[in-house]
């Protein structure tokens, strides 16, 4: 971490100021203990908010926070589902981002985000599927726009002249996930949360059905309730309370370019493949796929089927030919040197929808894992922390409850 950063994180102080204590969070929570499992950006929120309500939090991180699936996500803030529900949900988290980019220096950027096609076909043969056009329009506005209003938007863009529409969504951002992880960590210890790493959590220790203790490579932990928020790592803990996990392996390739100067807000999507979009300090973000591509040495046949790390070479290969496409979409890129390629394996439960809510087999474990962690962060902060504190059920996360796959 940079000292730019940890002087940053030194100052948050109590940003998020403590509210009126909500109704469904009536009596004292400050003998309640808590465990997370992961200090990736979802377990960051839910530390963050359980902590502001008293409860005595510890956060267990087994190699450093936001080191998994939240540093190699792209970290789109969006809306993106053709799931009119799911879409919902992600819409209440996009506002309630805002809300906490405002109390934290989380440096959101809120630039929008853009769509076009570069094939000769209309826009919305690839895009209405993607966005789900029909969700809420007066809320989430979705803007079909011609050609000469996307220029307007992103002046550095080429895009082909036969292009006749492409799809503005203003309201979208993207941020620095490890740096909004950090910010939301820091902000949790203020409240008194403790976060604990490397420290990683072998066994739970229960008395009948409930939850006694956390048995950690570090010792034990005695515990009320704890949450299994760590992504792909989930399963193994889950597993040994009854609950099998159905994950998908789904791993992303991310090209990050060293920092150059500014040229767009957005975050631009091409139908036929590329994801860009520049972070506040200059670096690059982009993908070309949802998958790593194939290559003549067969590599990516095994990283698609098991985790496994990309031979630099290969790497850097692939890399550099991602940025070469975003030079061809913003030509002012041009000479971007590549900083480095990230594999991500995510968690993606097997109907791309979140897994969240206590596992029937033990009531004091909570999952909460999902693709779209950084987009969701901020709701299901909040929303656990309900259901933690409350003992009743969000009826927005009834859709996502893991016995729905039993």
């Amino acid at each position: 971490m940079n000292i730019k950063r940890r002087s940053i994180l030194r100052g948050i102080g109590t940003g998020i100021a403590a509210s009126t204590i909500p109704s469904w969070a009536s009596g004292s929570h400050d003998s309640t203990r808590i465990g997370i499992v992961g200090g990736g950006i979802i377990g960051a929120s839910i530390a963050l908010h359980l902590a502001r309500m008293g409860v005595q939090v510890t956060l267990f991180e087994k190699s450093r926070p936001a080191s998994g699936a939240t540093m190699n996500s792209f970290a789109w803030i969006n809306t993106t589902s053709p799931d009119e529900h799911y879409a919902s949900l992600r819409m209440q988290s996009v506002f309630a981002w805002r809300t906490l980019d405002q109390q934290l220096p989380l440096n959101v950027t809120w630039g929008g985000a853009v769509m076009w096609s570069d094939v000769d076909k209309p826009v919305f043969a690839g895009i209405q599927e993607l966005v789900g056009l029909s969700h809420n329009q007066a809320a989430y506005p979705k803007n079909v726009i011609d050609a000469q209003q996307l220029s307007a938007l992103a002046p550095n863009l080429v895009f082909p002249n036969s292009l006749e529409t492409a799809l503005h969504i203003p309201l979208d951002g993207h941020v620095d996930p490890v740096y909004s992880t950090e910010v939301l960590i820091e902000a949790a210890r203020q409240y008194g949360a403790n976060v604990l790493y490397p420290t990683e959590v072998e066994d739970l220790e229960f008395e009948e059905d409930r939850l006694t203790a956390a048995i950690t490579n570090q010792g034990r932990f005695e515990l009320d309730k704890i949450v299994l928020a760590g992504g792909t790592d989930t399963p193994i803990l889950a597993e040994k309370v009854g609950y099998e996990m159905p994950l998908l392996h789904n791993p992303g390739l991310f090209a990050h370019s060293k920092p150059i100067e500014p040229f767009t807000n957005l975050v631009a999507l091409k139908t036929s493949g590329l994801t860009v979009k520049q972070l506040q300090n200059g670096i690059i973000v982009a993908a070309e796929s949802d998958a790593p591509p194939e290559h003549e040495q067969g590599v990516h046949t095994v990283i698609r089927q098991q985790r496994l790390e990309m031979p630099e070479a290969i790497a850097q290969e692939h890399g550099n030919r991602i940025l070469s496409q975003v030079a061809e979409a913003f030509p002012v890129s041009q000479g971007a040197e590549l900083d480095k390629v990230l594999i991500g394996y995510r968690p993606y439960p097997r109907d791309g929808m979140p897994i969240v809510g206590s596992l029937d087999s033990a009531p004091d474990v909570y999952v909460a894992t999902m693709h779209s962690g950084v987009t969701l962060a901020p709701i299901i902060g909040q929303y656990v922390t309900r259901e933690l504190l409350s003992d009743r059920p969000v009826a927005m996360l009834e859709p996502y409850r893991p016995n729905r796959f039993q």
